[in-house]
């Protein structure tokens, strides 16, 4: 989790940016948070929830980040995996 959360700061404005590919299109990551999340069993990658602003919860390794400011024009749904 540190480590994205570096990455995506690393590259934020003025620099490229950090990217996924998502249904054959690259996204641009701008900023995201770490967030405790304690479950088991969840794979890494795995949308938990979308937030009404569209902030992303994703789960990492061992625990999850909030996407914050992205590029997605459409919004994935929740499940699905990045």
């Amino acid at each position: 989790m540190k480590e994205t959360y570096n990455l995506v700061r690393a590259l934020t404005h003025p620099y490229v940016g950090a990217h996924i590919v998502y249904k054959n299109n690259e996204i641009k990551i701008w900023k995201i948070e770490e967030s405790k999340y304690d479950k088991v069993n969840i794979e890494p990658g795995k949308i938990l929830n979308i937030s009404k602003n569209g902030e992303i919860l994703v789960k990492t390794y061992d625990n999850a980040i909030r996407i914050i400011k992205h590029e997605f024009i459409e919004l994935p749904k929740n499940g699905e995996y990045l």
